[in-house]
């Protein structure tokens, strides 16, 4: 659709349909053989801002 407006992009009909999938994860497996411990989304988030602050 962005075509029509004369906007350049790098999505894709392909890649349009793959995000129209719906997919699950489960993070069973990392902890049940990893044993990782889940944070909290807000923990990750601060984390993460701090570590673009540094780069």
């Amino acid at each position: 659709m962005l075509f029509f407006f004369g906007v350049k992009t790098d999505v894709s009909a392909t890649n349009l349909k793959t995000l129209c999938v719906s997919n699950f994860y489960s993070n069973r497996k990392a902890t049940t053989q990893l044993n990782h411990q889940q944070k909290k989304i807000e923990n990750g988030i601060k984390d993460a801002i701090k570590w673009f602050d540094l780069t």
